[in-house]
């Protein structure tokens, strides 16, 4: 028996997960007034372990990029919180890590509104890249390519507010900066949260609760090799925290 939602009137639909076989967090989310879809990225670990993807792993990813792309067909808009191939798909073709393409990224974004992060302001050198060329390209798909950052779009009665860029794992993380997103209809509110990892920076765990957010969709610690990738024991416990005193 699947568990009761605490959403009433938004209906979320985890599309690419780890836990799914992929990188990824893809989610697709319907209000009464708008159809998201939340990060459309998915990829592959290149030497996981030192080892190259499984068999396994490739027709995981290409069915994550199969559900991706039909959600994509029923969505009004579609959000990069940052520009890690897990959540961006970029136009250029590439079957070993991304399961991407010209074609596969045009079906998503084209004719949509996309609300992507600033590849201008808390970025660094690689993701900065990454957004120009995505502006350059899956932006010209788009019906129109919005800066999300730290602002809130209206639809009908269901409001998207992203928040100012936080941290992508750690205080002062080297691998950049990520969006949180708040979907709100009426009493039903859920929380997106990319790549937070936890969270584990203090702030990012108040803006969270400031939301008082039904559901929260939470990016957790890469727990590999060593536990944590080097992250302190009060960081990692501090998720649990979270989870606690939800």
């Amino acid at each position: 028996m699947e568990p009761e939602s605490p959403l009433k009137k938004i209906v979320v639909r985890p599309l690419a997960f780890e836990s799914l076989g992929v990188r990824s967090m893809c989610t697709y989310v319907e209000t009464p007034d708008v159809r998201i879809l939340l990060d459309a990225g998915v990829s592959l670990g290149p030497r996981r372990f030192g080892f190259p993807p499984h068999p396994r792993e490739y027709k995981a990813i290409e069915k994550a990029r199969r559900l991706i792309v039909e959600a994509a067909e029923r969505a009004d808009v579609v959000t990069v919180s940052h520009y890690h191939f897990d959540h961006h798909t970029p136009s250029y073709t590439d079957w070993a890590y991304n399961w991407s393409s010209e074609e596969i990224a045009r079906s998503i974004y084209e004719g949509k509104l996309v609300l992507a992060k600033s590849y201008r302001t808390d970025v660094n050198f690689s993701q900065r890249r990454r957004g120009w060329l995505f502006a350059r390209t899956c932006g010209k798909y788009a019906r129109r390519l919005e800066t999300a950052d730290g602002r809130t779009f209206r639809f009908g009665d269901t409001t998207i507010k992203f928040s100012k860029p936080v941290f992508h794992g750690g205080e002062g993380s080297r691998v950049g900066w990520v969006l949180m997103a708040t979907i709100r209809h009426g009493e039903d509110a859920l929380i997106f949260t990319s790549d937070v990892q936890g969270p584990i920076v203090p702030e990012t765990c108040e803006l969270i609760l400031a939301e008082n957010p039904k559901l929260a969709i939470v990016g957790g610690p890469p727990l590999e090799k060593k536990i944590g990738g080097g992250l302190s024991k009060p960081s990692l416990k501090r998720p649990l925290r979270l989870d606690t005193g939800w």
